[in-house]
């Protein structure tokens, strides 16, 4: 019989009493894991324990406040035995976060609001520990014009406990740039940093131009439409949405306002065997546009 106990690690004990079974000459053991959200035993991340060492391992890199059950394999120059009866359910202490922040980005909503999204993070039953929050810090600059000091650390900080957070910020004139990151924090530590990312926000700046790329036939009644934004303008040119217009001979008209970050949509309502001029026009917060095709 194996026990488990545990101070950040575990360690798991490997009776030898329970391998008799096995044949005479062990060379080693594979240590064996699930947990109860991933049923599926995998092996541990050292695999296989020298028959030379103790009869215990320290399995590291587990998930906190997750329920894990281990098991044991003899192991020889040929084969792999069964496996043991698997342990008791044993959970890990509650711990940081440790799932990234990914797919981080961000919209300006006028001259001096941002509006911040990131991929959400343990979405499933189990959590790493408590109140799982969001710290989005930032800091604002002049373009060209950021400091050693803020290279270093972003000096402001907001906490929400939803995947995204609107930030307002000073009032200026001219360009800047914000510099963005956001970390996952609980009541048991921070997790990782994200990648820093950079904003622009412009006072006075112009609409980007957006160009049509492709129009596409799905079926008779849906179009794909793809665009791309110009990447020669200034970084502090405003891109808020694109609106997409198409007319037939009647004059009837399908619309639909898509957000900046997407360059494609799909459009439906469409009439069959019917003709249909579209146009695209980049559109800011205040529905100052600008027609491109």
């Amino acid at each position: 019989m194996w026990q488990c106990g545990w101070k950040n690690l575990f360690s798991l004990e490997l009776g030898e009493k329970n391998h008799t079974r096995f044949q005479p000459k062990v060379d080693g053991y594979l240590v064996e894991l699930r947990t109860k959200r991933n049923r599926k035993w995998r092996a541990a991340e050292r695999q296989i324990v020298a028959n030379m060492e103790k009869d215990s391992i320290t399995v590291q890199n587990l998930h906190p406040n997750t329920e894990y059950q281990f098991r044991v394999r003899s192991v020889d120059k040929s084969a792999i035995g069964e496996p043991s009866i698997p342990s008791e359910w044993v959970r890990t202490p509650p711990g940081a976060p440790t799932e990234p922040i990914d797919n981080l980005k961000w919209r300006s909503l006028d001259a001096q609001t941002l509006l911040v999204e990131w991929q959400p993070i343990e979405l499933g039953d189990e959590s790493s520990g408590d109140n799982l929050r969001y710290r989005v810090s930032w800091s604002e600059s002049t373009v060209g014009n950021r400091t050693e000091q803020e290279e270093e650390e972003l000096s402001n900080h907001l906490d929400s406990d939803q995947p995204q957070a609107i930030l307002k910020l000073n009032r200026t004139e001219g360009c800047r740039m914000v510099v963005l990151a956001v970390r996952p924090v609980n009541d048991q530590g921070n997790g990782s940093v994200s990648t820093d990312t950079v904003a622009f926000l412009n006072s006075q700046g112009e609409l980007k131009k957006v160009s049509l790329h492709n129009v596409k036939p799905i079926n008779a009644s849906h179009v794909n439409i793809s665009w791309a934004w110009d990447t020669s303008s200034s970084d502090c040119d405003t891109k808020h949405a694109v609106q997409i217009s198409c007319l037939d001979l009647k004059g009837s008209e399908i619309s639909a306002t898509v957000a900046s970050d997407k360059t494609y949509w799909l459009l439906g309502g469409l009439d069959a065997e019917t003709a249909y001029d579209c146009d695209l026009k980049a559109v800011d917060n205040h529905v100052r546009i600008i027609i491109i095709f």
